[in-house]
């Protein structure tokens, strides 16, 4: 026993920086240990509204796991989907940012998707994908300025781009006769669009 306590007394310094290093060693290792982390399907570039994507407009990115949104689709679930609005590179693909499978998967019968072009640089604005809209449209005759609603019940399929023109383009979808009435109004007047209150 006298000769271990030598021992210890004797080499008591190198003890205390062996015991010093180990515990810097630990703490470093407690810091660099990364967070639980999930692979996520993201944008690999800008994408404008209604981007049918392709294999070049997907990667992947690690996110803390806590960090990762809900809802996240797969790689192999997003070529030939449509965008449903603008998207930056970098951001998580969800099941709400992308429209169906087709851009005319799941319509109704007798429903199209057509294209609005909007008066206003602001138009679509506040809007999302989904949502029930009223198209109005401004007519200046003999008279002076008419407004009527072209339009209700339209459904949002795709946003403005919001680095677009000044005249944006919003897709909706409405049934066929609908979208005749539109083409036809949209060369006489200024079309807009005002959201309709929803069901709750």
């Amino acid at each position: 026993m006298d000769r271990l306590r030598s021992a210890l007394l004797e080499h008591r310094r190198l003890l205390a920086a062996l015991c010093t290093a180990l515990a810097v060693l630990l703490a470093l290792a407690s810091v660099r240990r990364p967070p639980d982390q999930v692979e996520v399907a993201v944008a690999a570039r800008d994408l404008a509204s209604g981007t049918v994507l392709s294999a070049r407009d997907v990667t992947s990115s690690l996110l803390p796991a806590a960090a990762a949104p809900q809802h996240l689709l797969s790689s192999d679930d997003l070529v030939g989907r449509r965008v449903g609005g603008p998207m930056r590179r970098g951001e998580a693909f969800t099941d709400v940012r992308l429209l169906a499978a087709g851009p005319v998967d799941g319509l109704p019968p007798d429903h199209v998707v057509t294209a609005v072009r909007l008066a206003d640089a602001a138009g679509g604005q506040g809007l999302r994908v989904g949502d029930r809209v009223e198209v109005l449209a401004v007519a200046t005759g003999a008279g002076g300025p008419r407004a009527s609603v072209a339009a209700s019940g339209a459904v949002v399929a795709a946003l403005p781009d919001p680095d677009g023109s000044d005249a944006p383009t919003l897709w909706l979808t409405v049934p066929r006769e609908t979208a005749l009435e539109l083409a036809r109004v949209g060369v006489e007047a200024q079309l807009s669009v005002v959201a309709e209150a929803g069901d709750d």
